[in-house]
């Protein structure tokens, strides 16, 4: 997943690449490593809001 998703934001304008914020799941457990490898902050949706 990690791999994966630093390819996509890797290819998407600056504008784009303010924030993203993600559902409560198991596949953002490296989120930090994702963060600061991007540059773009990792957010998360309140419990039971997504």
């Amino acid at each position: 997943m990690q791999t994966a998703l630093l390819e996509a934001v890797r290819g998407l304008p600056a504008t784009l690449k303010r924030s993203l914020t993600w559902d409560q799941g198991t596949e953002m457990a490296h989120h930090h490593a994702i963060s600061k490898t991007s540059g773009v902050p990792v957010y998360f949706c309140d419990p039971h809001s997504p």
